[in-house]
């Protein structure tokens, strides 16, 4: 737990202490359930007037009241609780001790940082106007914000101003970059499944495995996409996985899925190249006696 009179060195100290223990749990998008309860704790203990609990899911909110009691605006600002499913391999002292999930975004500095402006608050709460901390869960699924803005927890409240910050890597330290238009790619992730015929290995034929189709059908797909990719450097496409069959030498596999991410600069880019990806999955005619479906996260 934390100490409200914390400040300078010495909370630049814990911060980065903070930081490192968060990195240690990740949890990943909906389960961020151990994150949520740390998190509560570090802003109890700088004594804001309310905080939030189950907001679209484990998501939190802390709120600073102004001193004057009549706040002229409210402001929010926020960061996020989940990790992704990476097995963390860096070898550091404080590496995720759960394999399979890591902080690899930076939501562990980013909690950080809000955690920081909680110590400044409660050192000096804002003359006019209230500040909200937020802290997402799901980001990473793209779920969280739909979650926490369907929230009636979160309806209810009149917010004049949103912000949220992301770590930029390789940049100088201590200074905060800002610019006009987008600052990030929004990004959307598109899944298909391939359904054919199990068979044995020693009777492919007797089956309809589905790898040379998905193999020609991700290259078609890129193909197609290559004029959106090259309109714009904030324009991206991903493939980011493949799954089919198990590690083994005996069965032919009938079912595979891979999935695709997506990233533009503007909504109208993105909207555009995720109906140009599933025009071109239903094109291509799938082998006979086989099934396709797609859906977007």
């Amino acid at each position: 737990m934390t100490n409200k009179t914390l400040s300078g060195s010495d909370l630049l100290h814990y911060l980065g202490t903070l930081r490192k223990d968060l990195h240690r749990i990740p949890e990943r998008s909906g389960s961020e359930k151990e994150t949520a309860a740390r998190i509560y704790e570090e802003l109890n203990a700088t004594e804001p007037d309310e905080i939030i609990t189950g907001l679209g899911g484990h998501g939190l909110l802390a709120s600073y009241r102004p001193v004057s009691g009549d706040p002229k605006q409210t402001l929010l600002f926020r960061a996020e609780l989940d990790a992704i499913a990476v097995t963390e391999e860096t070898g550091l002292p404080y590496q995720s001790r759960r394999s399979g999930t890591m902080h690899a975004c930076g939501h562990d500095g980013h909690m950080a940082v809000l955690i920081g402006l909680a110590h400044r608050l409660a050192r000096k709460r804002p003359s006019n106007s209230t500040i909200l901390l937020l802290f997402q869960p799901s980001e990473e699924t793209g779920e969280g914000a739909a979650a926490v803005m369907s929230d009636k927890q979160f309806r209810n409240l009149k917010i004049d101003h949103g912000f949220a910050l992301h770590n930029l890597p390789g940049y100088e330290e201590n200074t905060i970059y800002i610019r006009n238009h987008s600052f990030a790619s929004a990004s959307i992730g598109l899944e298909v499944m391939l359904k054919g015929r199990f068979s044995h290995a020693a009777s492919p034929e007797e089956g309809l495995n589905p790898s040379f189709y998905m193999c020609q059908l991700i290259l078609d797909i890129r193909e197609s996409l290559d004029a959106f990719v090259n309109a714009h450097q904030g324009n991206k496409m991903a493939v980011t996985y493949i799954r089919m069959g198990e590690r083994a030498f005996g069965i032919s596999p009938g079912e595979a899925r891979f999935g695709v991410t997506l990233r533009s600069a503007t909504d109208q880019g993105l909207a555009a190249a995720a109906e140009q990806f599933k025009e071109r999955v239903n094109i291509d005619e799938p082998l006979a006696g086989s099934q396709k479906n797609q859906q977007t996260v």
